[in-house]
């Protein structure tokens, strides 16, 4: 007989002991979070509470950043000690989008990303596919570097090694697996080069049109910065775009 009632109650007190380890670790996560937030994430920055991240102690975001809703961001094989995924300040995140660290991905200040982006620089291991891929372990030798104030259009995909010069504009949908030099406009899948800004003439032209003095002379990456911070020492960001919880606007 009291049998019968022990395995009656049973499951039930197993299921409670359940939910009261995932009540606990949902807390802990959320304590772990908060304090991250505070020391790996610049001043007025706005990380929308959907949006996940794994790795945090190798995460650090910048100031006056915006990450919206339902991002994903992954560092693979994070590491204490190890910065391995930066986001710069300023730089607005849009929503949906997946950054995937590998040994490093970056995205420099000012950076603006459309919806549904994807940044991936892992990937799982495939050399034996008698073992189940979910359980394979991820890659973690790639490096994404997305240079100042690069402008990566609505369902961008960046895979792979990949170096975006600064100042450059990825159009939408497009796919990006090799380096593109400073100041480009691309586009397809893959992409490729369609123009580039000459600063003599101050406008885009065709890529094969820009000449060798042209190029040498727009500025590199810590000098375009500079201009930058002086045109545009603070922002406020759209955050209103960033989660539909802000409602609409009239």
């Amino acid at each position: 007989m009291s049998e019968g009632v022990n395995d009656r109650v049973g499951p039930a007190a197993r299921a409670r002991r359940l939910l009261k380890v995932q009540t606990l670790l949902r807390i802990r996560a959320a304590l772990l979070s908060a304090y991250y937030r505070r020391r790996h994430v610049g001043w007025g920055s706005h990380i929308d509470p959907t949006a996940q991240i794994i790795g945090w102690r190798s995460v650090r975001i910048g100031s006056g950043a915006v990450v919206s809703a339902d991002c994903w961001l992954n560092v693979n094989h994070f590491s204490p000690s190890t910065v391995q995924l930066t986001i710069g300040d300023f730089c607005f995140v849009g929503r949906r989008n997946i950054l995937s660290a590998g040994h490093f991905l970056r995205l420099g200040e000012y950076c603006l990303t459309g919806p549904d982006c994807k940044l991936i620089g892992s990937d799982h291991v495939i050399d034996d596919p008698f073992q189940p891929y979910v359980a394979s372990g991820a890659t973690h030798n790639t490096v994404i570097d997305v240079g100042v104030n690069c402008w990566l259009g609505a369902g961008v995909t960046v895979i792979g090694n990949v170096k975006v010069g600064h100042g450059s504009v990825v159009g939408a949908m497009s796919l990006l697996n090799r380096d593109i030099p400073p100041f480009s406009l691309v586009v397809g899948s893959p992409a490729r080069i369609l123009k580039r800004f000459d600063p003599r003439k101050r406008a885009w032209v065709q890529a094969d049109l820009l000449s060798e003095h042209s190029a040498n002379a727009l500025p590199d990456e810590s000098s375009y910065l500079a201009m930058l911070r002086s045109a545009a020492p603070a922002l406020r960001l759209p955050v209103a775009a960033s989660s539909k919880r802000w409602g609409d606007l009239p």
